[in-house]
C-alpha cells in the first residue's frame, strides 16, 4: 500500500471511533418536553378539584372540560392563571389558555 492509501484509511477510523464515542456518551439531547408553565394545583382548583373533572381535551387554543359538578369551578382562580375566556354550558367549561392549551391538557391528563 502506498502513504497516501494508509494516511486515509488511518483518518477515517479515527473520524469512525471519535463518532461511536460521541453517540455513545449521549451527547444528543433528547427532545425538549413542552410544559405548560402552570401551577395544575392551581388548575385543578380553578375547576372544583382533581376528582369532579369528567374528561379533558384540547382543542386549538382551547381547553375543554368536563365537570361533574360545574358549580364547584371557580372561574376566578382560572382567570388568575392566565386564561383570556371562560365560557360555561351545563356541565361543559371552556377555557381559553392560548398556545399552552395542548400541554395543559396532556400534564393534567398525567396526574389523573
Amino acid at each position: 500500500m502506498d502513504t497516501k492509501m494508509m494516511l486515509v484509511i488511518g483518518v477515517i477510523i479515527v473520524v469512525l471511533v471519535g463518532v461511536v464515542l460521541y453517540l455513545k456518551k449521549g451527547n444528543i439531547k433528547p427532545k425538549k418536553v413542552v410544559s405548560s408553565g402552570l401551577d395544575l394545583q392551581q388548575v385543578f382548583l380553578g375547576v372544583g378539584g382533581k376528582e369532579n373533572i369528567t374528561s379533558v381535551q384540547a382543542e386549538n387554543s382551547k381547553v375543554i372540560f368536563i365537570l361533574k359538578e360545574p358549580k364547584k369551578a371557580d372561574p376566578d382562580v382560572l382567570k388568575s392563571l392566565g386564561a383570556s375566556g371562560i365560557v360555561a354550558n351545563k356541565d361543559k367549561l371552556t377555557v381559553i389558555f392560548g398556545k399552552i392549551s395542548t400541554a395543559l391538557v396532556e400534564e393534567i391528563t398525567q396526574k389523573m
